[in-house]
């Protein structure tokens, strides 16, 4: 199956949010509040995102930090050049 050709990486919301988020992001929103600066960026990076559910007006948390992990998977995991984590540790042990 499709699925059978990933593998599975725990990634800390701490690690995908610090990639994520700009630093003025914790002035605008308060330091903690990590789901309004969630909303904000899946919203700018994909306003095509549906990110309330049935006819809500609200934008859902949830939703947006779906999309924000698959922009930090895309950023990391998505071979271009030397992006993905294998290369650089392949790179750094000069093979």
């Amino acid at each position: 199956t499709l699925a059978s050709r990933f593998r599975l990486e725990r990634v800390r919301p701490r690690v995908w949010q610090s990639s994520l988020f700009p630093l003025h992001m914790g002035e605008a929103y308060g330091e903690y509040d990590t789901k309004a600066a969630s909303v904000f960026i899946a919203a700018k990076a994909h306003p095509e995102a549906q990110l309330t559910r049935g006819k809500g007006r609200k934008p859902d948390h949830n939703r947006a930090d779906a999309v924000c992990l698959a922009m930090f998977a895309h950023r990391v995991y998505v071979p271009t050049g030397f992006d993905r984590p294998a290369d650089r540790r392949t790179r750094k042990e000069g093979k």
